[in-house]
């Protein structure tokens, strides 16, 4: 996985990009097999990231996310664009919950990200911020299908400058 690197750019809201990446996602799913799309595929392939299952419990659950603005920067509020695929046989998450933790300091963020179910798979999280540079893990989780077993967990590694 390559680092991201930070750089200054100006912060703009747009409060349609939500709603486009939902409306090219409805668009690209409709006009392709489900065999032909890769998971995340309809994300901006110049942002986009993969995450990695955390045990074998999350085996065959992929999950592709694209931040917004990206790069993401030390000290900049961002937003996750999350495209959560099953295993055949697996029915998605109604919620899903992220979080970003900094292994080496042993301590997370100083927000707590809200998250959005958008369907089919598709997430909206807000509110995200990367208070200092150095190597962090965004975490994704949702509940096991069922009950008792240990929630499943995605992880994607990020390393400011």
């Amino acid at each position: 996985m390559r680092p991201q690197q930070a750089r200054p750019r100006r912060l703009v809201r747009s409060p349609t990009w939500p709603t486009w990446l939902a409306g090219l996602a409805v668009t690209a799913l409709a006009s392709a097999s489900p065999a032909a799309l890769a998971c995340g595929e309809l994300l901006p392939a110049a942002s986009r990231l993969q995450a990695v299952p955390d045990g074998l419990a999350a085996k065959g659950w992929q999950l592709a996310l694209a931040p917004q603005p990206a790069p993401l920067a030390v000290g900049r509020h961002f937003a996750l664009a999350i495209v959560l695929c099953a295993p055949p046989g697996q029915a998605l998450p109604a919620s899903l919950a992220v979080d970003a933790w900094m292994p080496a300091h042993r301590h997370g963020m100083n927000y707590r990200a809200s998250v959005r179910a958008l369907g089919d798979g598709r997430y909206l999280a807000e509110g995200l911020m990367l208070h200092m540079p150095g190597h962090w893990q965004l975490r994704f989780e949702w509940p096991a299908a069922v009950a008792g077993l240990a929630p499943l967990r995605l992880l994607s590694d990020v390393t400011l400058r």
